[in-house]
């Protein structure tokens, strides 16, 4: 059932596949991880240092019964980069200040705004009837959980740990979060998605989803634009 439901999923993960196999030495993975790097990680911390005042005095406070009930996050180049195909896999560990590597090294580190949006999640009281869900399509993800495991977000509390939904496998999204619907009961139109590729976006909102391109990972600004977007959808309905 899962690999018949998940055929248009592999089909438009092709692409995907061939990058990998095209980087299947741990040197070319490293050596393409290392040359973007810089440039990913650069434009994202930029982006949201010089939005995030601009984003924060735009948005209003959002009264509690228009936050989503479900804020969902892809993981490669949206919440985290390398991106798991380029990594030299498991096991990972963590160093004394908390940063995450591979198995040769490489560092695994959160983009722009990652960390403070989870941590958010994670402690404000505003939030303590939202469920997180992470939703991607690395052909990885006994690299992803593992890893997600090592980044601390908040006392007690882990990137992991915080997530009621993992939907990480080789499936469309859209066949990812209607899988999160039966599990939650949650109606997709109080979910809210952050991706950064627009295909997945456009694919999700058919459902009803609210969702966010974020070409540059999380900032603070996309974090900014997909509630209040939200919260005009459901002001709507009101």
């Amino acid at each position: 059932m899962l690999r018949a439901c998940c055929l248009a999923g592999k089909i438009s993960c092709a692409s995907r596949g061939q990058r990998a196999a095209g980087l299947a030495s741990p040197a070319s993975r490293a050596h393409t991880a290392t040359s973007r790097r810089g440039i990913l990680l650069g434009t994202a911390a930029a982006f949201s240092r010089t939005k995030r005042s601009r984003a924060e005095e735009a948005m209003a406070p959002i009264p509690t019964e228009y936050l989503p009930k479900l804020v969902a996050f892809d993981l490669d180049s949206t919440l985290w980069y390398p991106e798991m195909y380029m990594l030299s896999g498991a096991p990972f560990k963590k160093d004394a200040k908390g940063a995450v590597f591979d198995r040769r090294g490489e560092q695994v580190e959160l983009l722009g705004a990652s960390a403070a949006i989870l941590k958010e999640l994670a402690t404000d009281p505003k939030w303590k009837d939202t469920q997180v869900a992470y939703v991607s399509r690395t052909e990885y993800p006994e690299w992803a959980i593992p890893c997600m495991k090592l980044f601390d977000i908040a006392p007690g509390k882990t990137m992991f740990s915080l997530s009621s939904y993992n939907e990480i496998h080789e499936c469309s999204k859209k066949y990812h979060f209607k899988n999160i619907h039966r599990a939650s009961g949650i109606d997709y139109e109080d979910m809210i998605f952050f991706d950064n590729e627009r295909y997945n976006c456009t694919d999700c909102q058919t459902l009803g989803i609210t969702c966010i391109y974020t070409p540059d990972g999380m900032t603070s600004s996309n974090w900014a634009e997909g509630l209040a977007k939200h919260a005009q959808k459901v002001a709507k309905r009101s």
